[in-house]
């Protein structure tokens, strides 16, 4: 939504990667194609993604779930 195709494509190409988020690969933290892209449009996406993390199935935020969200995998919080 906040990129175009080409800008993925080369982020791709320059991390040599299609994973988004930073992933450990033979005990070395390896950077996702994230990184290649603008500071302006990560931060749009971690907001974006932030904000899934503490909203259930019905839309509603739920603040108290962001001391919990390092031991939640990125999937959004189960119905309330």
């Amino acid at each position: 939504y906040f990129c175009d195709p080409e800008e993925i494509f080369e982020a791709r190409q320059k991390a040599g990667t299609t994973e988004y988020f930073p992933m450990m690969k033979d005990r070395n933290l390896v950077q996702g194609y994230s990184a290649h892209l603008s500071a302006t449009k990560r931060n749009l996406i971690s907001r974006a993604v932030a904000l899934y993390a503490i909203t259930d199935n019905e839309g509603k935020v739920h603040l108290d779930e962001i001391p919990s969200l390092n031991k939640m995998p990125i999937n959004g919080l189960p119905d309330k």
